[in-house]
């Protein structure tokens, strides 16, 4: 019998030379790994994770909307559905859902443009009997006859519960402004309508002719993920995965431009039904999968959505125009790709679009001229390499929905680290990105309530009313606006951290009291239980001031903006190094929390906390901050019932809490003037209690108490607030 023999050999050498490959790992990942490819084509990654108590696994199928049918639109999604509904050896239609909820785990799937991806997880010693059930679903569903029209509501409630909804409102509008021809512009989601099943039409063929057609193992990855051994997982996996049928396809490419040609440069404009406004700034690029080792956009968006001084947020900011600037990349098809610039804008920003609109291509031209350098690069590069050096694992299932989705298009030895990649300088593929960012490429959408249409016209199932016209000339021209001398590149980061190393002493238990110090109640632990040279500053200042009335909470969170504003700009270097703040009220006051990596912590808090001691309050901030305030308040009274009540039970349940009526009367009334002396009243009477985790030393959390008694309280009484009462 030398030819099994020779044939078993064979395989077990495969498996055992893949075992062997050299992923690039962070140095703080103690799990195992091995890639695998089965028979059928279908590529697999094992994850041996020896502390988890969780298992979890990924389907990743390289189908999605983009292959529905015409006729058919929501199909895909459909089909997503129909797979949970019993195969041939569990034939019962609730039985894998009953597996994995009776044993701790959860489970879902979502389907996108260009694949979808099935997921769960589970109590680790029940992972063999889900991957069963798993694994059936691609091997041998049923696709019953008599459920079909059961998940033809189903995804028809999915549908009409976010009718209403602005997300997806903004989104049928994008679509609907799409090139015709590209796959893009159709209906995704389906309906009662597109996924018809009647005796003329009925819907279960034309949805196993889908599967048939579309759905092959080479055109599947799989992650799993367990505390089992490689050659456990492997045992788990390798015959039942084998199953699925290999039909020899290939992924659909999208050719088709995403935005006809004819269409740009045009701005699409979109009525809102919530208070919001938007803008976005949408520009045609070619795919940069294949750059993923490179990353040139995000090398420019990282320049173009920079916050610190000088950039284009902060001079809009700074004018009362915008509140947020985000720029990357959007949808990327593996062919052609969109570059966004979206921006949430104030009710004057939404009256000066256009000035906006020629300021962003003042900044780019900028970025264009002057912001590729070297130097910039290697600061991008070092900080990825901190944070891949030091990556913190995630939830299980979180970790194989990412793994399968990118071992579609990453070789399996780079699928640990692409993410984090930045090889190589590429300055020739930065100019190639900005060289695309033109007036004459670009789509530009706004979207508010308060936008004025003329002859609208309608999304064909959300019924969002949307209108093109033409760019103005100032900014088709490429005119210089007053504000551009105003606009600066960044600088060299300051926060960028230089010892990484761990402290000495052993993870604590739990925190410690450390006493009290000048007032402020100190606790204490240290943690390297993580191997990363990270800590956590929490300092929780309770005062009466923040829940005397619905006014005094409105107060609270007018001068958390006003703080919250000062600290963004020079702040943000400090999030990209890796460091990150926020200011938050609850029912005793407020709460400051700075943590991150832990070498220049201690410089973002004391900063920090000279802004809260003296906040610098502009007229023109408080107007804009209370009518966003108002804004929120109002579109609370337009939340489905279930959600209002909630809040209202709240209210009258604990102390402390106002219902959003008397907050919206307070909003509307209350003056710049209140705030400056609630302002100067806040930290009079403050109860301080302060903790410090992580990487840290004892020496160093007193030395912290003792500048927050310094930098923020040397003129407050300390009193004792009691907790809320129900």
């Amino acid at each position: 019998m030398p030819a099994p023999i020779t044939a078993l050999f064979m395989l077990l050498l495969l498996a055992t030379s893949l075992a062997a490959q050299d992923f690039r790992k962070s140095p703080n990942d103690n799990n195992q790994y091995r890639h695998l490819t089965l028979q059928n084509g279908l590529e697999v990654l094992l994850v041996h994770a020896p502390d988890s108590d969780k298992a979890a696994a990924s389907m990743n199928v390289a189908v999605g909307s983009g292959n529905d049918p015409a006729d058919r639109e929501g199909l895909a999604h459909f089909l997503e559905h129909m797979l949970f509904l019993g195969t041939e050896k569990y034939p019962e239609p609730g039985e894998y859902q009953q597996f994995i909820s009776s044993h701790g785990g959860s489970h879902n799937a979502f389907t996108s443009f260009r694949e979808t991806n099935y997921f769960f997880d589970i109590q680790a010693e029940h992972l063999d009997g889900a991957l069963d059930r798993f694994a059936q679903q691609f091997s041998a569903p049923l696709f019953t006859a008599e459920l079909v029209d059961r998940e033809r509501n189903a995804v028809h409630s999915e549908f009409s519960a976010k009718q209403k909804e602005d997300g997806r409102r903004f989104y049928s509008i994008k679509k609907a402004a799409a090139n015709p021809a590209h796959p893009f512009h159709q209906f995704a989601v389906g309906n009662l309508s597109t996924l018809e099943n009647t005796e003329e039409r009925p819907l279960r063929p034309d949805l196993i002719r889908f599967w048939k057609e579309h759905y092959s193992s080479d055109l599947m990855t799989l992650a799993v993920y367990g505390p089992q051994s490689l050659d456990r997982l492997e045992a788990m996996v390798r015959d039942r995965f084998s199953r699925i049928e290999d039909r020899d396809l290939m992924p659909k490419r999208f050719d088709v431009p995403l935005y006809a040609p004819d269409s740009l440069p045009s701005k699409v404009t979109g009525k809102a039904l919530k208070d919001l406004r938007t803008l976005t700034l949408s520009f045609p690029i070619p795919s940069q999968e294949a750059h993923y080792r490179a990353k040139p956009a995000n090398y420019v968006g990282n320049l173009l959505g920079h916050e610190g001084p000088g950039s284009l947020f902060q001079t809009l900011k700074d004018q009362g125009l915008v509140e947020s600037l985000s720029a990357g990349t959007g949808m990327d098809t593996g062919s052609n790709a969109l570059f966004e610039i979206n921006m949430a804008l104030t009710p004057e920003g939404f009256e000066r679009q256009d000035e906006i609109v020629q300021l962003t291509f003042n900044y780019i031209d900028q970025v264009r001229d002057k912001g590729i350098s070297r130097e910039r690069f290697e600061e991008m590069q070092r900080l990825a390499q901190i944070d891949f050096r030091f990556r913190e694992q995630g939830q299980p299932r979180h970790e194989v929905m990412r793994l399968s989705g990118l071992l579609q298009y990453i070789p399996a030895e780079e699928v640990l680290s692409a993410p984090w990649l930045m090889q190589e300088y590429a300055p020739d593929q930065y100019r190639a990105i900005l060289d695309r960012l033109t007036p004459d490429n670009v789509m530009v959408f706004s979207y508010a309530s308060a936008a004025e249409l003329q002859d609208p016209r309608q999304t064909l199932w959300y019924q969002a009313e949307w209108a093109r016209s033409d760019l103005p000339r100032r900014v088709t021209a490429g005119t210089r606006h007053p504000l551009a001398d105003q606009l600066a590149l960044p600088g060299p980061n300051p926060f960028i951290p230089e010892e990484l190393a761990l402290v000495d002493g052993s993870t604590m238990e739990q925190p410690v009291r450390l006493g009290n110090h000048g007032g402020v109640e100190l606790w204490f632990a240290r943690d390297t239980r993580f191997n990363t040279p990270k800590a956590n500053i929490f300092l929780s200042l309770r005062t009466p001031a923040v829940r005397a009335s619905a006014r005094s909470k409105v107060l609270t969170d007018l001068l958390l903006d006003a703080i919250r504003t000062n600290i963004n700009a020079w702040a943000y270097p400090a999030q990209l190094a890796g460091l990150d703040y926020s200011v938050y009220s609850h029912l005793r006051g407020i709460t400051l929390r700075t943590g991150g990596y832990s070498d220049k912590l201690a410089t973002l808090l004391r900063r920090t906390l000279v802004q809260i001691q003296q906040p610098q309050l502009t007229e023109q901030r408080f107007r804009i901050a209370r009518q966003q305030l108002i804004d929120n308040l109002e579109n609370q009274a337009r939340e489905r019932p279930v959600q209002q009540t909630a809040e209202f039970i709240q209210s009258l349940l604990i102390e402390g809490t106002f219902e959003t009526e008397d907050k919206l009367a307070a909003a509307r009334s209350v003056t710049f003037e209140e705030l400056q002396s609630f302002a100067r009243a806040f930290l009079s009477r403050v109860d301080p209690v302060l903790l410090v985790h992580g990487n840290v030393t004892e020496a160093s959390a007193l030395n912290i108490a003792s500048q927050v008694r310094s930098l923020l309280l040397k003129e407050s009484e300390v009193v004792k607030i009691p907790r809320s009462g129900v």
